[in-house]
C-alpha cells in the first residue's frame, strides 16, 4: 500500500509498527501489571486490533518485556521472533517462537529479522539470571530499517551496527 509507516506506543518499549500490509510489534505488553509494577497508562491501542498475521519480536525476559498474559491473550497464528533460550517457554504456552543469536538474521514474508548484541542481562523467578540471552532487533523490509534497543545501554556496538547496517 502507499501509506507511510506509522508506529504506536502501547507503553513502555511495546510499539506498534504498521509498514505497508506488515504489522509488527515489540516487547508487546498490554497487561495491568508488569509483575509487580501497575501500569499508569491504558496501552496506545486494543489488544484486539492486532492482526493474526502480525509478528512480535521479544528483546529479553525482563517481565515488563515478556508478560505471559499478554503472549497469551495474542492470536495463537503471532509468529515471535526471540533470543536464544526463549524458545521453550513459548512452546510451552503453544506459541510459534523462532531463536535467535547474536548477529543471526532469519526472514519473516518481505522482513530480514536480525537479532543484534545489547549490553543487559535477563531473569525470571523461574529462570537464573542469564540463562537465556537479550537482544537489539534490526527489522529491514528492503525500503524501510528499523532499530529495536529494549533495554540496551549505550556500547561499542551502535558503531559496529551503523557499519554494518546504516543509515537506520
Amino acid at each position: 500500500s502507499g501509506e507511510l509507516p506509522s508506529i504506536t506506543w502501547i507503553g513502555h518499549a511495546s510499539f506498534a509498527v504498521q509498514d505497508g500490509d506488515d504489522v509488527f510489534l515489540t516487547d508487546p505488553h498490554f497487561s495491568k501489571r508488569a509483575l509487580l509494577p501497575a501500569r499508569w497508562n491504558p496501552p496506545g491501542i486494543p489488544l484486539e486490533s492486532i492482526p493474526t498475521d502480525a509478528f512480535a519480536v521479544i528483546s529479553h525476559n525482563h517481565y515488563d518485556h515478556l508478560d505471559t498474559e499478554t503472549v497469551e491473550s495474542l492470536p495463537a497464528s503471532m509468529k515471535w521472533y526471540v533470543p536464544l533460550g526463549l524458545g521453550e517457554w513459548f512452546a510451552d504456552l503453544g506459541r510459534d517462537a523462532v531463536e535467535l543469536d547474536w548477529w543471526e538474521s532469519t526472514r519473516h514474508g518481505a522482513w530480514t529479522i536480525t537479532c543484534l548484541p545489547s549490553q543487559h542481562w535477563s531473569s525470571r523467578i523461574d529462570q537464573l539470571p542469564n540463562r537465556s540471552l537479550w537482544c537489539a532487533f534490526l527489522l529491514d523490509n528492503g525500503e524501510r530499517r528499523y532499530f529495536f534497543g529494549g533495554d540496551t545501554g549505550y556500547f561499542h556496538g551502535f558503531r559496529e551496527f551503523g557499519r554494518r547496517f546504516g543509515p537506520i
